[in-house]
């Protein structure tokens, strides 16, 4: 495999996004007693940048039937990208109800979960050219109306939801748009969000992508992975000792890299995801050494 196979292309700018919104402390307080309270650390003015060499060798690895990362001559060793691994690299939950949404998006039913006049989800919809219908909303808009809170805010849940909705339609399940679809709106609330594996949708969001960028790799076309690719990068750093030393340059404690700082287990150290991004460890380095790295035509673990 020589470096003229595709390489995915660069897919972040929605998630540059997200810091662009100034979280209110009362919506802080909100983010912080919900399973997403670590995706705050993005607001910390850290750069946002991904390895597509990197993503580019794993995406060549994966296995569409089997939905797993299949390596060696004759696909011998598989590893996959598990709910675990999610839970421990983002603290999202993996158990809880199924992230299905909700089928009625009027208009009515929109401003019913954000508080808002019906006449007002007009002006936030995304307008699409040729579109028949306005089925998102516009990440930019939705920052903008909501943005802002108002002091000694009563009920901030409407607030707490756009919050979640743009965080969702940035980071976690992107459409490559710069709209966002409400079918998730109800699932938002302070009272109800915890009740949801938003872990596992994170999971089958990322290996669909993965799915379709390999059947584009595959056909000798340039992909693009959506979703939190930033699991993924750290999945392969904590899996792969190899990938390690070949990007990093050094060597870590065999533990999970998390974007949860802990010290359960005073052995090892758990490294706080965000560190990599301080530190500048998830650099460039060609596709060929990221898949010499990967051990293409044989495990080299």
């Amino acid at each position: 495999m020589e470096d003229q196979r595709k390489p995915i292309t660069n897919n972040m700018q929605l998630a540059k996004k997200l810091p662009m919104w100034k979280v209110d402390p009362q919506i802080q307080t909100l983010v912080e007693a919900t399973c997403f309270k670590h995706f705050l650390r993005f607001h910390e003015g850290n750069s946002v940048n991904q390895n597509l060499s990197l993503l580019t060798a794993l995406a060549y690895f994966y296995d569409r039937d089997e939905s797993v990362f299949s390596f060696g001559d004759k696909k011998s060793f598989f590893v996959d990208f598990s709910l675990e691994d999610v839970l421990y690299i983002t603290g999202l939950s993996i158990d809880g109800d199924p992230v299905t949404g909700v089928e009625n998006v009027s208009a009515h039913a929109i401003a019913h979960e954000l508080n808002i006049h019906e006449t007002e989800v007009d002006e936030l919809y995304f307008k699409r050219k040729k579109a028949k219908t306005n089925v998102r909303l516009d990440l930019n808009k939705l920052r903008t109306r909501f943005e802002k809170v108002p002091e000694e805010c009563l009920d901030c849940d409407a607030y707490l939801k756009a919050y979640l909705l743009y965080l969702l339609g940035t980071v976690i399940m992107p459409n490559n748009t710069e709209g966002v679809s409400p079918i998730y709106l109800p699932l938002l609330g302070r009272n109800t969000v915890n009740k949801y594996a938003w872990g596992a949708a994170m999971v089958g969001f990322l290996k669909n992508s993965l799915k379709d960028t390999k059947a584009l790799l595959d056909e000798g076309k340039t992909g693009s992975i959506s979703g939190f690719v930033y699991a993924i990068m750290v999945f392969a750093l904590e899996r792969f000792a190899c990938v390690r030393i070949q990007l990093c340059k050094i060597e870590l404690h065999s533990w999970v890299i998390i974007i949860i700082p802990s010290s359960r287990v005073k052995e090892f150290v758990r490294i706080p995801f965000m560190y990599f991004l301080k530190a500048g460890i998830i650099a460039q380095a060609s596709t060929k050494g990221a898949l010499k790295a990967l051990g293409y035509g044989g495990l080299g673990l």
